[in-house]
C-alpha cells in the first residue's frame, strides 16, 4: 500500500457527541466481539447478531445490550452495520442486507481481503448512505485504537468514507489503498508472513519446546512469539486467507525459489554465504526502520518479560 496516511482522530472534527445505534453481523467471533466493545465503550446501543444464537446472547447480555434472533431485526433501525463474518461468507451477507437498507445506514465490511468483498459492497450503492470498505490492522487483542493502522479502499465517496471511518475509530491511523494495492500487499503482509511462520512452527514443534525455550536466544524467542500467535487466529481465516488471495501462490513460490537458492548456497563455502547476507542487508537497508530495528526488538522482548 502506498502510506497516504488519512490521519489519526483530529479531537474536534473526529468526536462524536451523539451515540449511535450499531448493528455488528458476527458479534460472536473474535473481532466482532472486539467491534461489540468498542461501540459499547463509546456510549452507543448495540444491536447484536451471529449464528451461534447463544453465544452472541451471552455476549449481549454480559455488556447490557441486545441480540436478534434474524438478519431483518438486526439491521432495522440501525445507524450503522458492520459485517464481521468469515472471509468467504461475506460476500454473500452483504447482498442478504440490501433487502433490508432504507437509504439511511452505513454498511462497513472489514474482510482481510477486498476484492470479492469490495465488489459485493459496491452494489449496495444507493440502498445505503455510506459504504465503508475497511481492513483493521490489528486483532482483538488490542486495548487502544491510538497509533493502530485501519486500511480504507475507497467505494463510492471517499471523502465521505473517510470522514465517517474517523468517526467510527477516533485515534486510530486510516492509511488509503486501492482494492487490489491492498490485496498484492496482504499476499506478502498475511499470506507470505503466515506460510514462513507455519513452515517454523511445524518444524519446531517436533522438537523439545520447553528445552528449545531454555536454550535460545532473542530471535528464536521473538519467533516463536509471533508463530504461536498466529496460529492462535481462527484457522478458517488463516486457510481462506491462503486460498483466497490470487496474489498470494505468486509471493510464496518466490519465496520457496529463494530458500531453495539460499540451502543451496549452504553446502557450498562460507564465502558465497556472507557475501548473500551482505547483499540482502544493503537492500534492506534502506527500509527507514531497519537502523533502529535491532534496539526495538531488545525493547520489546524485555517489556514482554517484565509483563
Amino acid at each position: 500500500m502506498s502510506e497516504r496516511r488519512l490521519g489519526a482522530g483530529r479531537a474536534q472534527q473526529d468526536r462524536r457527541d451523539v451515540a449511535v445505534k450499531v448493528t455488528v453481523i458476527g458479534a460472536a467471533g473474535r473481532m466482532g466481539g472486539w467491534l461489540t466493545q468498542h461501540f459499547v465503550k463509546q456510549g452507543d446501543t448495540v444491536v447484536l447478531y451471529d449464528l451461534d444464537v447463544e453465544a452472541a446472547r451471552r455476549l449481549a447480555g454480559k455488556l447490557g445490550q441486545k441480540a436478534a434472533k434474524d438478519l431483518g431485526a438486526a439491521v432495522r433501525g440501525s445507524d450503522a452495520v458492520f459485517v464481521s463474518v468469515p472471509l468467504d461468507a461475506t460476500p454473500q451477507v452483504l447482498s442478504k442486507l440490501s433487502r433490508y437498507l432504507d437509504g439511511a445506514r452505513v454498511v462497513v465490511e472489514i474482510a482481510s481481503l477486498k476484492i470479492q468483498s469490495a465488489e459485493a459492497l459496491r452494489k449496495l450503492e444507493g440502498k445505503c448512505g455510506v459504504l465503508l470498505a475497511l481492513h483493521p490492522l490489528f486483532g482483538p487483542g488490542v486495548r487502544s485504537l491510538k497509533g493502530k493502522r485501519v486500511v480504507l479502499t475507497p467505494i463510492v465517496d471517499r471523502r465521505r468514507e473517510v470522514e465517517t471511518a474517523r468517526k467510527l475509530f477516533p485515534g486510530a491511523i486510516l492509511v488509503e489503498s486501492s482494492v487490489e494495492e491492498h490485496d498484492r500487499l496482504m499476499a506478502l503482509a498475511l499470506n507470505l508472513t503466515h506460510f514462513v511462520n507455519t513452515v517454523f512452527a511445524k518444524v519446531v514443534s517436533e522438537a523439545d519446546l520447553r528445552r528449545l525455550r531454555e536454550l535460545g536466544g532473542t530471535s528464536f524467542t521473538l519467533q516463536v512469539m509471533l508463530a504461536e500467535s498466529i496460529l492462535h487466529d481462527d484457522p478458517g481465516l488463516l486457510a481462506s486467507i491462503q486460498v483466497r488471495n490470487r496474489f498470494g501462490e505468486e509471493y510464496v513460490s518466490r519465496y520457496l525459489q529463494e530458500a531453495s537458492r539460499l540451502a543451496s548456497l549452504v553446502k557450498g563455502n562460507v564465502d558465497d554465504v556472507q557475501r548473500y547476507f551482505l547483499d540482502l542487508r544493503k537492500k534492506v537497508s534502506k527500509d527507514p526502520g531497519f537502523e533502529k530495528s535491532y534496539e526495538k526488538t531488545y525493547a520489546f522482548l524485555e517489556s514482554v518479560t517484565r509483563s
